[in-house]
């Protein structure tokens, strides 16, 4: 096996988060995240996709693991002119944890 160590530099991404065990919902997120990629024209050789796990299984139950599938996006995708908001779903309800949901102009 051979390890890389690299410094990645900081992206701005579009995501489509999935929660649930980690599986076929994954796979069902990374297919949205390219059909929206692929309408935007977002989808070309240089096109940076990540995905991210983002709980340990073995320490949150699946039915409450996250993951996300990003696209890497240029830094002209512009914050809209409208309120941003916090969302609360599942444990984040009872953790005091939230996801900030910022409003950007279309691409």
């Amino acid at each position: 096996m051979n390890i890389k160590v690299e410094t990645l530099p900081t992206y701005r991404i579009a995501y489509v988060r999935q929660v649930g065990p980690y599986g076929t919902g994954n796979i069902q997120a990374m297919e949205k995240l390219k059909k929206w990629a692929k309408e935007k024209n977002l989808l070309t050789e240089s096109a940076i996709i990540l995905g991210i796990p983002q709980d340990n299984p073995e320490m949150i139950l699946p039915e409450n693991c996250r993951y996300d599938a990003c696209i890497v996006i240029s830094n002209d995708y512009q914050i809209d002119n409208k309120p941003i908001f916090e969302r609360y779903t599942n444990d984040m309800i009872y953790n005091d944890y939230c996801e900030i949901c910022v409003p950007v102009k279309p691409l």
